[in-house]
């Protein structure tokens, strides 16, 4: 398994080495050593990961994915299940499959496909419910874009995995509903809580404030796989400005660290840290650079990403190794 170059590029600077207590030293880290590396996570997510989860996920009694699994592998199918959960592994799965072609994981990406488009999918007002009851009903029919783009990233990779073009079909009918609904004509950028028929509402499931960083970080994903095949350009100049929003709005330009929660017209709502957002968003803001293909925009957005990378590794990173 080969790292991506930037990737191997960030640890290559900023790799950090504890020589004492509040003491670091940096070094380059030896492309060899990082490959060894990726080898060994790799080996682990298929000899370990996938396999448990194709083994204990799904529910063959009552159709989709068991609600709860608990550490002593006692099942809990008595309480509502997320679409999250079925997009994730839809993307998971789909992902495996397209790199390591196994029949499984093949199989697995179907039956989370079919779970996704038959038990979320709002057949009245279009989107994926927030999460079903036991009995298949829908338990919370908010249209939180959190979950639709969600919804959006597993369908595209499984279009990528598949060629399966109503799974693309799905993915851009539900692109074009939160670019309709969600997006906010004003201020830019998206609102996180709309309800059944798209209408905002007043309580966001993810925090104290209309809009955040989450949700847009995941947007930028979601729009990224879909732009890999599906090259609109109404998609293209929507992901321009996401790219350009979240530098200039969302990334803190004094710490160069996300701010999570914002009012409609950005202004901050607190001021908390996630080390794990940002360095999650180093490496996305990257890749959606890529596939728009801008080299002046690309250029910025490495510098910038290399900056939220390094200020995560240098105040973010525990003595054990740890975030």
């Amino acid at each position: 398994m080969k790292i991506p170059p930037l990737a191997l590029l960030c640890l290559a600077l900023f790799g950090t080495i504890r020589v004492g207590a509040g003491e670091s030293a940096k070094f380059p880290v030896p492309p060899a050593e990082l490959n060894a590396f990726a080898g060994q996570a790799e080996q682990e997510l298929r000899d370990n990961i996938l396999p448990f989860w194709l083994k204990h996920a799904r529910n063959l009694e009552r159709g989709g994915f068991h609600a709860f699994i608990g550490e002593d592998m006692r099942l809990r199918d008595d309480q509502p299940r997320g679409s999250l959960l079925t997009s994730r592994i839809l993307w998971t799965f789909s992902a495996a499959h397209r790199r390591h072609p196994d029949p499984a994981y093949l199989e697995m990406a179907r039956y989370a496909y079919e779970d996704l488009t038959r038990r979320f999918v709002d057949p009245t007002h279009g989107g994926v419910f927030w999460s079903v009851n036991p009995d298949r009903t829908p338990a919370d029919m908010r249209k939180q874009v959190y979950g639709q783009v969600f919804a959006i990233y597993g369908l595209a990779e499984y279009f990528r995995a598949t060629g399966d073009q109503a799974a693309l079909a799905q993915a851009i009918a539900i692109y074009r509903l939160v670019d309709q609904h969600a997006r906010d004509p004003v201020h830019g950028g998206y609102f996180d809580a709309l309800d059944r028929e798209w209408h905002r509402m007043g309580v966001n499931l993810l925090g104290p404030a209309p809009k955040s960083q989450n949700s847009h970080i995941h947007i930028l994903e979601a729009f990224t796989n879909l732009l890999r095949v599906w090259p609109d350009g109404g998609l293209r100049e929507r992901q321009r400005e996401l790219i350009e929003l979240i530098m200039h709005r969302i990334i803190d330009p004094r710490t160069n660290h996300l701010v999570l929660f914002m009012q409609d017209d950005w202004t901050p709502v607190g001021d908390e840290v996630s080390y794990g957002h940002d360095i999650e968003l180093s490496w996305l803001l990257v890749e959606a650079a890529e596939v728009l293909g801008d080299k002046e925009l690309l250029a910025r957005v490495k510098t910038k990403a290399l900056a939220v990378a390094a200020v995560t590794l240098e105040q973010g990173l525990d003595q054990d190794g740890g975030m």
